[in-house]
């Protein structure tokens, strides 16, 4: 079977697929499509062999183009790509810048101003969450730019998961190597006996060694997330490289 990469409205390229599916996938006759032996890459319109198709597409019009039948597209084309795992990189990179202000009304309202002293350790600590978060919402929305990578492989839902596993696993070992370092800096050159009323108060038991195991901790946490997150990839490589090597066989059938 015949297999072309196309063009996107948005100028990505995918592929390859096979005619069948051409449509749906999106392609139309404007759409730029290229097959190994053409010279460059042509409307989908102006090839013979995919008349057919667009003939069919043709006798459809009528209710492709109703707007009663037509509105929920954008809906249906965002659900059925791979964009809406966007949403997870996008809610979590939210999530990092809100969460420095909640843990601030929390540290409000239990009293943590009123028990420790001086108030300027505990105001450099939240900065230094602040900052953590800071990171932890650029990360998130760095990585979400990897999905464009994933879009051309036939399977999608196992490498945006693998994704997302390694990109939790990047944010937790950094969250926990800055948090443990400047926090347990802070409250270990200044606050002594008062860590207790800290969420960081473990550090009293190990003294200045937390600040040193706090990036052991993210470093391993990132590593195994990691290799957790590869092995999900195995699977997907398995998985695509199957079929390109069904269809090369059938192609070489053909000849």
């Amino acid at each position: 079977m015949q297999t072309y990469y196309y063009i996107d409205k948005n100028k990505q390229k995918h592929g390859p697929v096979s005619v069948n599916e051409l449509t749906a996938h999106g392609v139309t006759r404007d759409t730029m499509i290229w097959q190994e032996g053409m010279d460059d890459w042509q409307n989908a319109g102006s090839i013979p062999e995919l008349s057919d198709i667009f003939q069919k597409e043709k006798k459809n019009s009528f209710l492709d183009d109703n707007p009663f039948f037509n509105f929920p597209r954008p809906y249906f084309d965002y659900i059925g790509k791979e964009k809406i795992f966007s949403l997870i990189f996008i809610i979590n990179a939210v999530v990092n810048l809100i969460l420095p202000f909640w843990i601030l009304y929390k540290a409000i309202d239990t009293g943590y101003f009123r028990q420790v002293e001086p108030k300027f350790i505990v105001i450099l600590m939240w900065l230094v969450i602040v900052f953590a978060c800071w990171v932890g919402a650029l990360l998130w929305w760095d990585r979400r730019k990897k999905l464009s990578r994933i879009s051309s492989s036939e399977f999608i839902a196992i490498p945006v998961f693998s994704d997302i596993l390694q990109t939790t696993g990047e944010w937790l070992g950094t969250m926990i190597a800055i948090i443990s370092v400047g926090c347990g800096l802070l409250a270990s050159l200044f606050l002594g006996k008062d860590m207790d009323y800290l969420f960081i108060s473990e550090i009293e038991k190990v003294g200045i060694l937390g600040v040193i195991i706090g990036p052991i901790i993210g470093y391993v946490i990132i590593i195994s997330f990691r290799f957790l997150a590869e092995q999900l990839r195995l699977f997907a490589a398995l998985a695509n490289n199957t079929k390109e090597i069904a269809t090369n066989i059938n192609k070489i059938k053909k000849i």
